[in-house]
C-alpha cells in the first residue's frame, strides 16, 4: 500500500471516529508517524492497520498476519507484548485479525455438514492425513455444524484436485465428501473429472488464497482460529473452554 493511500485510508478513519467531520489530534499524530516510518522502511507493504499501542511512544503496526512494534525513533520490536496482568495483547490482536478474515469467508459456498450447536469452518485437503484425522473426529461427534471448504494442497497431493472436482460435481456433496475422505476413492483412484468440475475447484483455490489459507488443516472452532489437528485444542473450545465467538 502506498503512503498516499494509507494516509488517506487514516483520515477517512478518523472522519467516521469524529463523526463531526474533523481531524482528532490522535489522527494527526498517527499520520505524521505512519509517514515517518514509510519514510524510513519504504519496503512496507500490506499494512492493515497502525495503532498506539498500551506503551506511550510505541505504534502497533499490522502487516498482513504479522504485528509488529514501532517507535518514532526507528527502533522496531518482533515478538509478544504482554499487559500488566500476564495477558498477551499481541495474541488477541492476532485473533481479532483472524476472525476478520473469517467474516469474508460465504458459508454458501460451503459443504454444510451436521447440525449441531458449535460451529466449525474448515479448510481441509482430501488426501491430507491430518485433515482425514479431523474428519474421523468430526464424524463421531453430533454437536458440530460444519462449513467445510476444499483446498487440494496439488504440490504434496497430485490427486486432491481431481477428488475435490468428484465431491463439487457430485449431486450429494456431503455423500462424496465422507466417501473421499474415508479413503473410498483412493484405490483405484477416480476418473479424470470434466472441465466444468475443475473450474469449481479453481474457485475454491481463490476463496483460500483471499482468506490467507494457505495450508491444512486450518480451522475456526466457535470462531476461534486453530492452525494444525491440534486435537486437544479443539476438544476444548467445542467443550466452551476458551474464547467463544458466534458468526
Amino acid at each position: 500500500m502506498n503512503r498516499n493511500l494509507l494516509l488517506l485510508l487514516v483520515i477517512i478513519l478518523g472522519l467516521a471516529n469524529t463523526g463531526a467531520g474533523e481531524m482528532t489530534k490522535n489522527d494527526s499524530i498517527k499520520m505524521k508517524a505512519i509517514d515517518e516510518m514509510l519514510k524510513k522502511h519504504p519496503h512496507f507493504t500490506d499494512i492493515l492497520s497502525f495503532e498506539e499501542s498500551p506503551i506511550k511512544g510505541l505504534y502497533e503496526v499490522v502487516m498482513g498476519d504479522n504485528i509488529i512494534y514501532w517507535s518514532n525513533d526507528g527502533y522496531m520490536i518482533f515478538g509478544e507484548m504482554f499487559s500488566k496482568e500476564g495477558k498477551s495483547i499481541s495474541r488477541d490482536k492476532r485473533q481479532k485479525i483472524l476472525n476478520m478474515k473469517l467474516s469474508r469467508v460465504p458459508l454458501e459456498k460451503a459443504i454444510k455438514i451436521g447440525s449441531g450447536k458449535n460451529i466449525v469452518v474448515e479448510f481441509v485437503d482430501p488426501d491430507c492425513p491430518f485433515c482425514r484425522t479431523l474428519n474421523d473426529f468430526f464424524e463421531k461427534r453430533n454437536d458440530v455444524t460444519r462449513y467445510v471448504y476444499l483446498f487440494p494442497l496439488t504440490q504434496l497431493h497430485k490427486d486432491s484436485a481431481n477428488k475435490v472436482a468428484y465431491i463439487l460435481s457430485a449431486k450429494d456433496r456431503v455423500l462424496a465428501h465422507n466417501e473421499v475422505f474415508a479413503g473410498k476413492h483412493d484405490n483405484p483412484k477416480l476418473p479424470k473429472q470434466s472441465e466444468e468440475s475443475n473450474k469449481l475447484v479453481n474457485d475454491c483455490l481463490d476463496l483460500a488464497r483471499t482468506v490467507g489459507v494457505s495450508g491444512t488443516p486450518v480451522l475456526w472452532v466457535n470462531g476461534t482460529y486453530v492452525n494444525g489437528a491440534d486435537m486437544q485444542r479443539i476438544a476444548a473450545l467445542l467443550k466452551g473452554e476458551g474464547e467463544v465467538k458466534k458468526l
